[in-house]
């Protein structure tokens, strides 16, 4: 494509509004923001399990000084430092404020564990619990990032990834046997760094009354860790290059991923593929929409498809139409890439007060 017939910024931006505006003139219209918020206080009294990953985030701030004269490399001058609690925490908070209670099911390592931080963090309705893996550390994942224009120039994993050993593994098998019974959602954010393997994945997809499952794709476990690990959930929710790699589909347009190869490969009625600046794809079995992003401006995207994921998985669990979750978690992936790393978490007053915005006034 020349230079001429290349869109500009702004024709992308008007783009998006028209696209938008149409989308909002159908929620009006069908009066479905009223069926959003019903859902929304009926999930106010669920019990929810958030299993998954530990992860502390921790960003480095520098500002880049040039190239070194002798390595190939940019030196760069440190200005500050915020550290989070990541991974499971950071879901497990999103969706603290929509249901009633939250327990968060992780491993957390024999040293370096972060407990103290981990606990300080959490929101007071969700609670912690955990095996110990021995000889590692709690999983960080520390980002280095150009504070003038919040850029990630690079980062280094602290980890040990492999499966839990049996003991521990057999130690949340114990946990998840006896309490499993007692979660309207159990909510699974498998981050692919060792926790959910083997056996504990076949108890969870026999007992879980509800199971929302996202497997992530990330640097550490690409190809490795995908949807396919289980043999069935209740809803699926993943990004295009995680359903490319679960369906082995390099080139395929992603609405026939999402609806054709995607279902072949697990047992599911409610999928949802995210597409970044392109919103996402809902696949309930018969029926396929298409729901826009709604933030066209951007700060940070790591932990936006959690927040759509978690905050979305007990709308399906109370029988929200799968469009208008979708519409649920692009509102929720909004406001979370307008928040630094994690620093504060997706609330469900911000999120009503940002659909309500949308819709009424547009409708001005």
């Amino acid at each position: 494509m020349s230079e001429e017939t290349r869109p500009t910024r702004a024709a992308r931006l008007d783009e998006f509004e028209v696209e938008l505006e149409r989308y909002l003139e159908n929620v009006r219209a069908g009066g479905q923001l009223q069926e959003v918020l019903d859902h929304l206080d009926r999930i106010a009294d669920y019990n929810v399990l958030v299993i998954g990953d530990a992860i502390i985030d921790e960003y480095q701030f520098v500002q880049p000084q040039g190239k070194s004269l002798k390595e190939h490399m940019i030196a760069s001058l440190f200005q500050d430092r915020e550290i989070y609690a990541g991974g499971v925490f950071a879901a497990a908070n999103h969706v603290a404020s929509f249901c009633r209670s939250v327990d968060v099911m992780t491993a957390l390592g024999d040293h370096d564990s972060y407990e103290d931080l981990i606990r300080d963090a959490l929101h007071d309705n969700v609670r912690l619990h955990s095996v110990t893996r021995p000889d590692s550390p709690t999983t960080k994942k520390s980002r280095f990032i150009d504070s003038g224009y919040m850029r990630k120039l690079f980062e280094v994993y602290f980890m040990n990834d492999a499966p839990l050993p049996p003991r521990e593994q057999g130690t949340l098998n114990a946990w998840l046997g006896e309490m499993l019974d007692g979660y309207d959602v159990v909510i699974v954010t498998d981050f692919g760094h060792g926790l959910i393997h083997g056996s504990t994945i076949e108890l969870l997809a026999s007992r879980a009354r509800f199971l929302a499952l996202n497997t992530q794709a990330n640097s550490a476990n690409y190809g490795f860790n995908t949807v396919t690990k289980f043999p069935r959930a209740d809803y699926v929710c993943i990004d295009g290059p995680e359903a490319r790699l679960a369906t082995k589909d390099k080139f395929s347009d992603i609405d026939e991923i999402a609806t054709s190869s995607l279902p072949k490969t697990i047992e599911c009625p409610n999928i949802i593929v995210t597409k970044g600046s392109r919103g996402c794809v809902t696949w309930d079995g018969s029926q396929m929409a298409h729901v826009p992003v709604l933030a066209p401006t951007i700060v940070d995207t790591v932990g936006a498809g959690d927040a759509f994921f978690v905050v979305t998985a007990p709308l399906v669990a109370a029988g929200l139409t799968l469009p208008l979750v979708g519409f649920v978690g692009n509102l929720a992936g909004g406001l979370k890439v307008g928040i630094v790393g994690h620093r504060t978490s997706v609330e469900k007053a911000a999120l009503v007060q940002f659909a309500e915005q949308l819709v009424g006034d547009r409708a001005r």
